[in-house]
């Protein structure tokens, strides 16, 4: 069996990225070929992904969240496209991952899969034009005839991505948790962050992962700037590469309200900074909205810390369920109260981590998503 994965860029490396790094290179050690297809990539993903890396010439605008523009989207939909029609007798099944990715095979066939992390457009900018509100209303319907005729398998993120997949495509999918490293990030040190970051003395909260609008960090700051009478020596760490404009819109807020001291920037930093910072934290604050998301808080819990999600990122349900962190909207409320009943949100982390660590696997997702590309192949095209 031969894999093309589809997915519109891998030079920002969040948490579809490293799903699609370890799913190709499990596939790869299982003998399964495979190649990847995208509009960027940078020196990292190089580094870790085994498989070929199909970058077509393109002059496509991409930041980590989303298109540029929209004559960017329209370019990176041709672009991509063309590149899949090329392809299609190399490979036995198209694996798609995040759109446009999912419209790159219409309307030709061929054994196709879908992981879907959440049906696109679940979200829009509180600034955003009637205009573009308008093409966001108008995507759908197109998106949903779209999928319905191109795409055979849809696998979902979780239950509440499942919900959403069928009232967005009439479609049953098939639930594949994403795998954790759960080896990895429970091995952190965590002096080699307090003296690189200077830590010593502080109440840590961290929010990893790529900063831009979608992952809201400005409700994060918010919650230190509420918390910073109660918790005089509390420090929010913002751990990931950062959107520019955005962090502009962030930095404005902290000098406007005198948070500096409140406030770490790290910029991008290495798998082993960030186990190292999991482990020198005191809780974990995740304020996401509708989409994305999904790793970090597992990663943290690895650690063995404390986790706070919104109520509406996707994660929510699970973690209610799992009883391994708090769903809540009230953030600063749950992170004095994690401050002082330390050693009850410590027994819900440890038992957290060890539900990661028995249910999330790199390894058992990469299985179940090859049932999948085996269920295409099944299908009559």
């Amino acid at each position: 069996m031969k894999v093309l994965i589809v997915h519109p860029q891998m030079e920002y490396y969040g948490g579809a990225e490293i799903l699609i790094v370890s799913l190709s290179n499990i596939l790869t050690e299982k003998g399964i070929y495979n190649e990847l297809l995208t509009l960027s990539k940078s020196k990292e993903v190089e580094k870790d992904l085994k498989a070929k890396i199909i970058v077509p010439d393109n002059n496509v605008k991409i930041r980590s969240s989303g298109f540029v523009s929209m004559k960017d989207l329209i370019k990176g939909i041709f672009v991509l496209r063309k590149e899949v029609k090329k392809r299609l007798n190399d490979f036995d099944v198209i694996h798609l991952q995040n759109f446009p990715a999912s419209w790159s095979l219409f309307p030709n066939k061929k054994p196709c899969v879908w992981w879907c992390n959440e049906p696109p457009s679940l979200w829009s900018k509180p600034d955003a034009s009637v205009f573009l509100k308008l093409l966001n209303n108008l995507r759908k319907p197109v998106d949903r005839f779209i999928v319905r005729k191109s795409i055979d398998v849809i696998c979902a993120l979780d239950e509440f991505n499942q919900k959403r997949v069928m009232g967005r495509y009439g479609r049953d999918s098939t639930i594949i948790y994403c795998g954790i490293d759960y080896d990895f990030f429970s091995k952190g040190k965590a002096q080699n962050a307090i003296k690189k970051f200077n830590l010593e003395g502080k109440f840590v909260v961290i929010q990893s992962g790529v900063l831009n609008e979608i992952k809201n960090p400005l409700d994060s700051i918010k919650t230190v700037e509420k918390l910073k009478q109660k918790i005089p020596n509390i420090l929010l760490v913002l751990a990931g590469k950062s959107d520019e404009k955005y962090e502009i819109i962030l930095k404005d807020y902290i000098k406007k309200n005198k948070l500096e001291k409140y406030v770490l920037f790290t910029g991008n930093l290495l798998r082993e900074d960030l186990r190292d910072l999991y482990k020198a934290s005191d809780v974990g604050l995740f304020p996401i909205g509708l989409q994305g998301g999904w790793l970090a808080p597992f990663e943290l819990l690895c650690a063995e810390k404390p986790i706070i999600v919104s109520t509406k990122i996707s994660t929510s349900d699970l973690i209610k369920e799992k009883e391994v962190g708090v769903s809540t909207d009230n953030y600063a409320d749950v992170v004095l109260d994690i401050f002082k009943n330390k050693d009850k949100y410590d027994k819900m982390a440890k038992n957290g981590a060890l539900w990661v660590k028995e249910n999330l696997s790199w390894i058992s997702f990469t299985e179940k998503m090859t049932e999948s590309f085996e269920k295409a192949l099944n299908k009559k095209h």
